[in-house]
């Protein structure tokens, strides 16, 4: 897989675990940078520990 998906529950469960997140980090993280997965790892990993 090289796109993050967050339509169905499973997929959103699948990547929280994989990326060791939130469901609403990994949401605002595709919102912000699109599906591509490096670049959702990316901002997961500049933004990780910050508040929302």
């Amino acid at each position: 897989m090289k796109h993050v998906r967050c339509e169905r529950a499973a997929d959103t469960q699948y990547w929280t675990h994989r990326l060791g997140t939130s469901r609403a980090a990994l949401e605002e993280a595709v919102e912000r940078v699109g599906h591509n997965i490096g670049a959702v790892k990316a901002y997961l990993d500049r933004h990780r520990g910050r508040p929302a």
